[in-house]
């Protein structure tokens, strides 16, 4: 908890329990790389094949064609080819 982060929004009730984190300790350099791992597990990427389009892709992946252009900074869908790893998610 750091001096500054408003926790007026916490609902603490008795028999409840909490893990709190040291910056800098031992568990929390555990904790941080864990949550880095799920953030990267959560990335995904797609290799671009010979007759894909952004709209199937984007289809595909359950994401908006519009996200998908946004996500892999793509100004023209026309200028996607083949063999180009886009970031799904």
């Amino acid at each position: 908890v750091r001096p500054d982060q408003d926790l007026s929004d916490v609902l603490i009730v008795p028999d409840d329990s909490a893990v709190v984190l040291v910056v800098g300790s031992d568990a929390f350099v555990e904790w941080d790389s864990r949550e880095e791992q799920a953030r990267r597990a959560q990335r995904q990427t797609y290799t671009v094949r010979r007759g894909d389009t952004l709209g199937r892709i984007a289809r595909r992946f359950g994401v908006s064609t519009r996200d998908l252009m946004r996500l892999n900074n793509i100004t023209d869908p026309d200028s996607v080819r083949a063999g180009r790893t886009l970031r799904v998610r």
